[in-house]
């Protein structure tokens, strides 16, 4: 009899496999193209920061020349818009590439650096922490003394001819308060930044007691046609962002039992890069380190009280502003965006068109709201959006007319409560 043949079988076990989508925080920028009329596309050339005719001395003469190549609005709006005090302004630490404040008072340190090494990209993050060091100690005349020299002009008549500036007296003391806490905005602004900097950390703990934000700023340089033009892309690579740490103080008869305990959760998403949204409390400390104005912080309380009780209403609590927003009478998970009020001292209409139209609310609601509360501030409706005002208002215009304001956003709620509902069944 032949043997019995044996089979072996091998289980092979199929991978399963999985998808996971993962956006990117840091998007990668892809080549700029240039589409003429005729459809004919011509791919622009990438300039690096460090060419003959892209110097350091370049980049800062651009940088002090035309600061709107800072994307502050991107990184913290309260800064801008920044007005140049100077370039290579001295300090006991070195000089300074660029200094800039604000009409409010605030302060922006840039140091513009090409990346020719590692080290440089190291020690660029601890020069730029010890300049702020340096230019917390100095006071308010010692900053006013460094824009006479760099510009033959006060810092006052540097921000004289600005709109939303603040009386003399409060922007002296904005200012000086403002070095006190070391607030300031430091960028380090180059080509080719990289995440990547080993001491960062070692840094930024080594301050505590300044206030500061730092950011990454990438210009991004592409040549436009022979005649010397360039296109400028300013990426922001990273900045910093604030942790927030509770300190709980506990106060007790003698004899008493006290048990407390506190529950601080991780973001499950590793800590984004959005900043916090304010507290109440936090929002009005801000808003009076801005030097905003007793009649300021009073409208913006009152609108916080007012609003806040009103059902109709509630207030949604951003990293920089709170803003007043209409509940729907229909779809109780939407809201609409009425008025923004920023920690800096100023309230401002938009996006309520483009949220009615999505219902199918009539817009010009929104568009006779921004222009009748804009008559009362002394804002117009930009032409280009018809629901947005071309400029914000400070808090002061609101404060003055305060009745007719609560009025006109109350006729609001009216008319688009009126047409929601009057479309149910």
């Amino acid at each position: 009899a032949s043997p019995r043949r044996q089979t072996r079988i091998r289980m092979i076990p199929e991978p399963t496999v999985s998808k996971l989508w993962t956006p990117c925080r840091n998007a990668e920028i892809g080549i700029p193209t240039i589409v003429d009329a005729g459809g004919r596309a011509e791919r622009l050339e990438r300039l690096s920061l460090g060419e003959r005719t892209v110097s350091e001395d370049w980049l800062q003469k651009q940088l002090f020349e035309c600061p709107e190549l800072l994307p502050i609005d991107e990184i913290e709006p309260d800064y801008g818009p920044l007005i140049p005090i100077g370039r290579e302004i001295s300090t006991d630490a070195g000089p300074l590439d660029n200094l800039y404040i604000s009409p409010r008072g605030l302060l922006t340190l840039v140091e513009a650096k090409l990346w020719k090494n590692p080290q440089a990209r190291r020690e660029v993050v601890g020069q730029i922490i010890d300049y702020a060091k340096e230019v917390s100690r100095w006071s308010y005349e010692d900053l006013d003394a460094k824009a006479k020299k760099a510009t033959q002009k006060s810092l006052w008549e540097l921000i004289s001819s600005c709109a939303e500036r603040l009386e003399e007296a409060r922007f002296v003391d904005a200012v000086s308060r403002n070095m006190r806490a070391g607030r300031f905005l430091l960028l380090i602004v180059g080509d080719g930044i990289r995440e990547e900097m080993e001491r960062l950390a070692e840094f930024l703990q080594s301050t505590p007691q300044l206030r500061f934000t730092l950011a990454l700023v990438e210009l991004q340089l592409y040549r436009l046609g022979s005649d010397g033009r360039l296109l400028v892309i300013p990426v922001v690579v990273g900045r910093t962002t604030e942790v927030v740490r509770a300190v709980v103080r506990v106060t007790s008869t003698e004899g008493a039992h006290v048990d407390v305990s506190l529950d601080v959760r991780d973001d499950p998403d590793n800590a984004t890069l959005r900043r916090p949204a304010l507290t109440y409390d936090e929002f009005f400390a801000e808003l009076a380190n801005s030097g905003a104005s007793s009649p300021a912080i009073d409208v913006a309380r009152k609108l916080y009280d007012d609003f806040s009780r009103d059902p109709r209403f509630k207030i949604e609590w951003k990293a920089a502003s709170l803003t007043i927003k209409l509940r729907d009478p229909v779809e109780t998970s939407r809201v609409y965006s009425v008025l923004i009020v920023e920690k800096a001292g100023r309230a401002y209409v938009g996006w309520l068109g483009d949220q009615l139209k999505r219902v199918g609310v009539n817009d010009e609601f929104a568009k006779k709201f921004a222009r009748d509360l804009g008559d009362l501030v002394g804002r117009r409706a930009d032409p280009r959006y018809g629901a947005a005002w071309d400029q914000p208002a400070p808090l002061e215009a609101l404060a003055a007319k305060y009745g007719d304001v609560k009025a006109i956003i109350d006729d609001l709620a009216t008319a688009i409560y009126s047409q929601r509902l009057g479309e149910m069944p």
